[in-house]
């Protein structure tokens, strides 16, 4: 390693430790893997770290005094203040309940699974969500999006499908009902006039009130193709079937507050 980067590499380690950030008592195996005895030696006599002490880190602060990311000696990270890392929860349609009462109907494109929703009834899957141990409390900590095709797109006129959703938080001591007390949101996505068919669209995110959500919390989805709403305009094929929205992915995302231990 050129002398000029060991020297830099030095004064980073020292200048962390002046910053009250916690570098000793042990060293990074980064520093022992790029640097020669020379550098080595030097740092671990300016940190008081001896030769055979694990090669690594006690632990790696990030940020700011109040936002801040704490990498532990063992690996395990916890954000403290507002910092924050979204997670993705990926839902395969083998993974909801259809229901007894309009289902979409399920079919597949080169074996792979799809649920078809209808534009002339709206049709519906079901999905419960267990609130996670790393769940950062707040308004809007938890949104979604869905992954989806069309096999028919529009010829001259872009088009619009709206994909609705609906949810309930269930508590412990919380009666479970799900027919009174919900929330609901949607989401639009323009179909492009003259694509191809069976394109995989994204929809925009829609987020949810997540106000008084815990650790624990059981929150019941319904997820739907708005069929009777008017903003959705993918329509135009005589076929009823050739309106449908072939659904692949229910995208959920929730803000997590720590990947590892808990503060």
């Amino acid at each position: 390693m050129r002398r000029q980067y060991r020297f830099l590499l030095l004064l980073c380690v020292l200048a962390l430790g002046a910053m009250g950030y916690t570098v000793s008592p042990y060293v990074s195996i980064f520093m022992r893997t790029v640097c020669d005895d020379e550098t080595q030696g030097a740092a671990r006599t300016t940190l008081g770290v001896g030769e055979s002490d694990d090669p690594c880190f006690a632990g790696i602060y990030v940020g700011d005094d109040a936002n801040y990311v704490h990498i532990d000696a063992n690996g395990f990270n916890t954000m403290y203040g507002d910092a924050r890392a979204w997670v993705d929860v990926e839902i395969k349609p083998q993974h909801v309940k259809l229901p007894g009462l309009n289902p979409p109907a399920e079919d597949y494109i080169d074996y792979f699974p799809f649920q078809r929703f209808d534009r002339n009834t709206e049709e519906s899957v079901f999905y419960t969500f267990v609130i996670k141990s790393d769940f950062s409390e707040g308004a809007g900590s938890l949104r979604g999006h869905y992954k989806f095709c069309v096999e028919n797109p529009p010829a001259a006129v872009d088009e619009n499908v709206r994909m609705g959703f609906e949810y309930k938080k269930i508590s412990a001591g919380d009666v479970y009902d799900f027919s009174s007390g919900t929330s609901s949101g949607y989401v639009d996505t323009t179909i492009t006039a003259g694509g191809a068919a069976f394109t995989v669209y994204d929809s925009a995110y829609g987020t949810c009130n997540t106000t008084g959500w815990q650790e624990h919390d059981m929150i019941l989805f319904r997820f739907y193709r708005d069929a009777t709403d008017p903003n959705d305009t993918y329509d135009s094929e005589v076929v009823a079937a050739n309106n449908d929205v072939w659904l692949k992915i229910y995208h959920l995302q929730y803000l997590a507050e720590d990947m590892g231990d808990r503060p």
